[in-house]
């Protein structure tokens, strides 16, 4: 894991979402990139529960796009609570939120509210995008 401050960790879990996941970690990636000196250090961490496809490998794949990326085992699928909470209980950012793989979360984000960090300013505030 990278050095610095994580200051937000986003949570994506993934169940069977293999069709969707790398458009979901593209379209991140790319808004993380374009708002880095907004966001600080941030951490993605996909939880994902066996299912029968290859969501677990196609969000590995997407490594290297992030500056720390992780993907959990969250064993047999028990529900989306339970692999948010094991996301949220594996984040190490000052803040943290969760998304959906489908990216809707991107989405709002985008066009209504954002967390940012206002430069000279020590904290988050929501902020209208």
């Amino acid at each position: 894991m990278n050095e610095a401050r994580v200051e937000l960790s986003i949570v994506i879990p993934a169940y069977n979402e293999a069709r969707r996941i790398g458009v979901t970690l593209e379209t991140l990636s790319d808004h993380l990139q374009a708002h880095h000196e907004d966001l600080g250090t941030v951490e993605v961490i996909v939880v994902v529960a066996r299912g029968h496809d290859r969501t677990a490998d196609l969000a590995r794949n997407a490594a290297d796009e992030f500056e720390t990326l992780r993907v959990l085992d969250a064993g047999t699928p028990a529900g989306k609570g339970r692999d948010v909470r094991l996301g949220m209980r594996a984040a190490v950012g000052r803040y943290r939120l969760f998304m959906d793989a489908d990216a809707r979360a991107v989405a709002v984000a985008d066009g209504r509210r954002c967390a940012t960090r206002r430069r000279g300013a020590g904290g988050w505030s929501s902020a209208k995008a």
